[in-house]
């Protein structure tokens, strides 16, 4: 608990925003608390071809987690 509590301090740094602009800022932070959710796979008896369906999974997620408008357009086409 005490590295969750560490890293969003760094997150939260203004420090890190002057480094980069706002939306850059912001797609990082998101990147690495999506990363730092997941469960370790290492941990997972997984086939090889389970853990790349996995990995395609996450990143199509990924792709169209990026705002509310490109999740809303990806329900619209799953469902």
């Amino acid at each position: 608990m005490k590295l969750k509590s560490c890293f969003l301090h760094l997150l939260k740094s203004p420090e890190y925003e002057s480094v980069l602009s706002v939306e850059e800022y912001e797609n990082l932070k998101r990147e690495l608390m999506y990363e730092y959710e997941q469960p370790s796979m290492q941990s997972i008896a997984l086939l090889p071809n389970e853990f790349r369906i996995i990995k395609d999974i996450r990143n199509e997620t990924a792709k169209y987690n990026r705002n509310n408008l490109t999740r809303t357009e990806a329900y619209l086409t799953f469902y």
